[in-house]
């Protein structure tokens, strides 16, 4: 089997859909990104206007994640509807061809967030839930989600600050930099660009600026995180 090869997603290349409600920008579509198809089938940078909605058609049958970053976000799905601010993390189960829609009650404010979406793994779906986030100078921060969806972290660093993840088996990743840069596994990444890191046994990063957010995501096994200065 050929090995899957790492993929740098730069900022600028990312497809852009523009509407009246705000604007999307793809990193990720109907799992295109090289190793990691069948894993992680879309990632979306999203802004939306005051007193707008963006809608959000699901491409495959699992979860679907909403991170805001600036603002609260309103997502409706069917008969299920959710209120998540900035600092929290929202996950609901999906079925493909279900359409997700994100709201700003804002008047005066725009509000952004990012969407991506997981496949289902064949076992039962928990409802939906809301996970906090508490960013700790340094360090990554594990979101509290159902283990077979995989791990999700985020964190903030000042400048020089490394930082090592152990997994206890080969596990396919996706970094995505959230604010400032970061050199991860020797590449550089700058805001909104994204890693996509196949059968990774570790992840290696340093933060090239202060106040820097990084966002990890992946799917095998996690063993221990370590600060490395």
């Amino acid at each position: 089997m050929a090995v899957k090869p790492i993929q740098i997603h730069l900022a600028d290349t990312r497809h852009l859909r523009l509407t009246r409600a705000g604007q999307t920008l793809h990193t990720i579509e109907d799992g295109t990104a090289v190793g990691l198809t069948h894993w992680l089938y879309a990632f979306s940078d999203n802004a939306v206007r005051p007193s707008s909605e963006i809608t959000h058609p699901v491409s495959c049958t699992g979860t679907l994640f909403v991170l805001p970053l600036v603002g609260r976000a309103q997502v409706q799905l069917r008969t299920e509807q959710a209120d998540v601010e900035a600092g929290q993390l929202y996950f609901v189960p999906v079925l493909a061809g279900d359409v997700v829609s994100v709201s700003n009650l804002f008047r005066n404010e725009w509000i952004n967030y990012l969407l991506w979406e997981v496949p289902a793994v064949g076992h039962e779906q928990a409802g939906a839930r809301c996970a906090d986030i508490e960013l700790r100078p340094n360090e990554l921060h594990r979101l509290d989600c159902d283990a077979n969806l995989g791990s999700v972290h985020i964190g903030q660093f000042a400048g020089r600050a490394e930082y090592t993840l152990d997994f206890a088996e080969a596990s396919d990743v996706f970094i995505f930099t959230i604010e400032g840069a970061f050199e991860v596994q020797n590449r550089l990444l700058h805001a909104r660009d994204g890693l996509s890191l196949p059968c990774a046994r570790c992840l290696e990063f340093e933060a090239l600026s202060n106040n820097a957010i990084i966002l990890v995501l992946s799917r095998g096994g996690l063993h221990q995180d370590r600060e490395n200065g």
